[in-house]
């Protein structure tokens, strides 16, 4: 007699693009949570490679699940994601992969800009520690493994930055098919074997997406006011302010999800006017990376290291009653502007590129 199949809890039904996020409060058995927990499931089609040339010739699909916000439920004990309705992998829901299998995660040649990067992100980190602590190619799997399962914040970070992170978190799965529309839906099991989706999503494996640019871009002018008080000069300053793409509240949601932060390039020379034609991702898709993982683009500066994160919606810089500038998400101290040789006068262009979960680049905006 076959054994009979566990209870499955529908969820809410989202189905729609690539571009579709599901939100739904985990329940079993049909009691809703009281936590609050949010889960979304993404699906991506982008390169195998990341930014660079190297892997653009082939595509994958991108599944990325996390919460919004918490954790998922302590008796969650499983993720089982489906595509078409046949399971095509089936993990635990905490803990992290084995030494090897991060290894494995980042052996193949396309991977291997995603693993210099990281690998400089965690000897910068390493050397800070006190005492500090040696990260090099041999032990970068051990200590990545060991940052995932220590520090919660940690993971959640750098698994938006790196897709290998999420993976060895069991957090994403690489699907390398290439063609078709297919539908993948996300289960979550607990200690019982019941099922509940928490999500589905349809997407077109044959169509690359890529991220649209940021909105609103522009220079926080007040910054540099000379009739600022004292303790808050900042002549000389770049601020710049921009928000996450989107027409309505519910399209900035969805791409503050599928937006892991922002790479910012500068001119290297002054510019009289900026070259709105620019377009970084293809610029950078056909150069290689260097030994660090970056990619050196001609005539241009990458500005910051880790890509950077957009930080809510403040209207001011401040609290204080009196002068008080626009917010802004990024600034350039005088300090920091004469250090890459840019002084008093110079007139430089700044792109800012978006960095989505895959690690490639979307739209550009000067």
């Amino acid at each position: 007699m076959a054994g009979r199949r566990p209870r499955r809890t529908r969820g809410p039904l989202a189905l729609g693009s690539a571009l579709c996020v599901l939100l739904a409060c985990l329940a079993f058995a049909g009691v809703a949570r009281a936590e609050g927990e949010q889960s979304y499931l993404t699906a991506l089609v982008a390169p195998l490679g990341s930014i660079s040339k190297s892997g653009q010739g082939d595509t994958a699909v991108y599944l990325r699940w996390d919460t919004t916000q918490g954790d998922y439920p302590a008796d969650l004990t499983r993720f089982r994601l489906e595509r078409d309705g046949t399971v095509i992998y089936d993990v635990p829901a905490s803990g992290a992969m084995s030494v090897a299998e991060i290894q494995a995660l980042y052996a193949p040649i396309e991977q291997e800009r995603r693993r210099l990067e990281t690998l400089r992100w965690l000897r910068e980190e390493g050397a800070a520690e006190e005492p500090p602590v040696v990260v090099d190619a041999g032990n970068f799997a051990a200590r990545l493994r060991a940052r995932l399962l220590g520090e919660k914040y940690w993971a959640f970070l750098a698994s938006r930055n790196d897709f290998n992170v999420a993976r060895a978190g069991y957090r994403a799965y690489l699907d390398p098919i290439d063609s078709g529309v297919h539908v993948y839906e996300l289960l979550a099991v607990n200690a019982a074997g019941e099922e509940i989706r928490i999500g589905l999503v349809k997407v077109d494996a044959g169509t690359v997406h890529v991220m649209p640019g940021a909105d609103d871009l522009l220079q926080v002018s007040e910054f540099e006011r000379c009739d600022a008080p004292e303790r808050m000069k900042t002549h000389g300053t770049v601020a710049l302010n921009w928000n996450h793409p989107g027409a309505t509240g519910n399209d900035e949601y969805v791409s503050s999800i599928m937006i892991a932060g922002y790479d910012l390039y500068r001119s290297d020379s002054n510019v009289v006017a900026v070259d709105a034609s620019i377009d970084i991702r293809q610029l950078a898709m056909g150069l290689a990376h260097d030994a660090d993982g970056n990619v050196q683009i001609p005539g241009l500066q990458k500005v910051n290291d880790q890509p950077i994160p957009v930080s809510g919606s403040a209207q001011k810089d401040t609290t204080d009653v009196g002068w008080n500038p626009d917010f802004a998400q990024f600034v350039e101290s005088i300090r920091d502007l004469a250090a890459v040789g840019v002084g008093p006068g110079d007139k430089r262009a700044y792109y800012l590129v978006p960095r989505d979960l895959t690690g490639n680049y979307g739209q550009t905006r000067a």
